[in-house]
């Protein structure tokens, strides 16, 4: 790669180390003549190189004084030149930077930090253009927690954003949070931060892959203030330990989709989290496939209110108290395909009774295995709340029901059938009025008693 390319870097092409060493090395050789010990207006009548490293105007890394006035200069002028900024490895105390259009910040990964102790962002940008931050490291002062604070950064309105190798830990908020920007956000660390780590408002075509969260408040949320296409791909990201922290925007859930269309969640490894794996709510148009959900403390998969357009496929969910959750006809919501998925070892929860796959409206669900669940393994509508719900070619193990659906007077119909059932302490399919299973198991007799009701093919053992 050559030097003079470092100012347009698309993802695929953000040096490593060794070349941005190269590259400052080069530089400085280039502008030594011009340049007479590192300030600002001697930075400013060096020839333009595509590089500039900040100690060029005067900042020093191993300085424990603020240099947010050098810092910013810095970015300033590279911004107006169309060139990159390099930190090197470092401690930089800083209070609140600001990024212009073509801001490239690149620095040497989690060594290079910027460090902020006051409750303010560390890093905003307002309709600008143009924005790259890599292998940068964005911390607060853990010795000082605060209740309340903003993010460790702040952007909005940024049409091409791209985000890579950074690091954010010790935020009193959000890690990061962005409204109404387009980009890519990849292969970033978030630790220890009291709110959600990577928060997206209004947002579009979001490419959110390869980050690890750990300790947080939340994991990944997704929101618009009025409903409309989202098109965010989040995929392959890791979410460990999230918690619930009230204070501090802490919702205890990993993924987080709020009236958002035409979203694709997949290949993500989601655990232990003091809520919901993943909690989507007026969406259409979600596909949740090939995703794991470990350890929930109640839904692995949630999704709720007024809900449209739903694909779960080839999920494993252990460890939750519900495992799949489709619900809410009252508000809207329907339209689902539940297939392929494993759910297994739930457990019960306070004001839940352990199901592994509810749904209630205009839904498929076929091929999947449930396993160890304290209640029923599928269940049918809730009440009412039930219409056109088709059930087949499941395998069903270890459970006090296996399928329950509901015989409400007002509730519609649902087919189940060629369906596998064994260990079903109280029946293998059953009638249910609410939470009470009603009449014989229909799985050994027939549902002819039962208006809604078509049940055939089924083996229970």
């Amino acid at each position: 790669m050559k030097p003079d390319n470092c100012g347009s870097l698309e993802p695929a092409m953000i040096p490593d180390r060794r070349q941005i060493l190269t590259l400052t090395g080069s530089m400085a050789l280039g502008t030594a003549t011009a340049v007479v010990g590192p300030r600002l207006a001697a930075a400013q009548t060096q020839p333009q190189s595509k590089t500039l490293s900040v100690t060029d105007f005067g900042v020093d890394p191993s300085s424990p004084s603020d240099q947010t006035k050098k810092i910013q200069d810095a970015i300033d002028l590279t911004s107006q030149r169309s060139q990159s900024l390099y930190f090197p490895s470092g401690d930089y105390i800083v209070g609140q930077l600001k990024l212009g259009g073509f801001s490239h910040l690149i620095g040497e990964g989690r060594s290079s930090r910027l460090l902020g102790s006051g409750p303010e962002a560390l890093m905003v940008a307002s309709s600008a253009d143009d924005i790259l931050l890599h292998s940068l490291g964005f911390f607060r002062d853990g010795r000082q927690r605060r209740k309340q604070g903003e993010a460790l950064i702040f952007i909005k309105n940024t049409p091409h954003l791209r985000i890579s190798n950074c690091h954010f830990e010790n935020s009193f908020s959000d890690g990061m949070k962005i409204r109404e920007c387009v980009g890519q956000i990849q292969d970033n660390v978030f630790i220890n931060n009291a709110g959600t780590a990577l928060s997206s408002e209004d947002s579009r075509s979001l490419d959110i892959f390869h980050n690890t969260v750990q300790d947080c408040g939340g994991g990944i949320r997704i929101r618009r203030r009025r409903r409309d296409n989202d098109g965010t791909f989040i995929t392959n990201n890791r979410i460990e330990r999230i918690s619930i922290n009230s204070e501090n925007n802490g919702t205890g859930t990993g993924i987080e989709l709020y009236r958002t269309n035409d979203v694709i969640i997949s290949g993500n490894q989601v655990t232990d989290c003091g809520r919901s794996a993943i909690h989507a709510s007026e969406v259409s148009n979600l596909q949740l496939v090939g995703n794991s959900f470990l350890r929930s403390i109640e839904e692995g998969i949630k999704v709720t209110a007024d809900f449209e357009g739903v694909i779960v496929a080839n999920n494993m969910v252990d460890g939750a108290s519900t495992g799949i959750s489709l619900s809410n006809r009252k508000e809207g919501g329907r339209l689902s395909i539940v297939q392929g998925n494993i759910v297994r070892n739930l457990s019960r929860l306070k004001g839940q009774q352990g199901v592994g796959i509810a749904v209630e409206t205009d839904c498929s669900v076929n091929s999947n295995i449930v396993e160890n669940i304290p209640f029923a393994g599928i269940l049918l509508g809730w009440g009412r709340h039930l219409r056109d719900a088709t059930v087949s070619n499941n395998v069903i193990r270890n459970t006090d029901i296996g399928i329950g659906v509901s015989i409400d007077s007002e509730a519609g119909y649902a087919t189940i059938m060629n369906n596998m059932i064994s260990g079903a302490k109280k029946g293998a399919v059953r009638a249910m009025d609410l939470g009470k299973p009603i009449g014989p198991d229909l799985s050994q007799q027939s549902a002819e008693a039962f208006r809604n009701i078509a049940a055939f093919g089924n083996v229970s053992l």
